[in-house]
């Protein structure tokens, strides 16, 4: 039995998609049929973490918020506060701006907007990361601020609003 396999890997400029067609091919007694299908390379998501600014002072309790967006969709959102999950992130926001500069992202939707609260707790410098998980299960880092919660003059977080 004879075995052949090759991998063919196409860019479709008008589409954006890159793919690769796998084909398989038996010369055997049996006849068998070649297969092939079209496999889809899934991107990485992509967005912005946009609050708050880094180097920033912030009280306790802050708002975290920014833009996702992915060819296949999000799963979610989560936000870390000094390396620990503080809060998972709903889109909430229409950002058309979004859907205009990444059409393959839409969905249906310009809901690509996200923000949540979270509480950065004693005053000092804390690190907040955002991470954004696709329904393929890709995550990638949207980014890293380090904010400082002053305390006030009890020495408790102060509120800044």
């Amino acid at each position: 039995m004879l075995r052949m396999r090759r991998f063919i890997i196409r860019y479709s400029p008008g589409l954006g998609v890159a793919a690769v067609l796998f084909a398989s091919a038996c010369d055997n007694a049996s006849g068998t049929p070649p297969r092939s299908f079209l496999h889809p390379i899934n991107h990485e998501p992509l967005g912005v973490f946009d609050v708050p600014l880094d180097g920033t002072t912030v009280p306790s309790s802050i708002t975290v918020a920014g833009w996702a967006a992915d060819d296949r969709g999000i799963r979610e959102v989560r936000v870390f506060v000094d390396g620990h999950p503080a809060a998972l992130a709903g889109f909430n926001l229409v950002r058309p701006d979004v859907s205009a500069a990444h059409p393959r992202a839409r969905h249906g939707t310009d809901l690509h907007g996200w923000q949540t609260s979270v509480q950065l707790g004693l005053p000092g410098r804390h690190t907040i990361d955002v991470r954004v998980t696709d329904t393929n299960g890709i995550t990638v880092n949207l980014g890293t601020r380090v904010v400082t919660v002053e305390p006030d003059e009890s020495g408790h977080a102060r509120d800044v609003r």
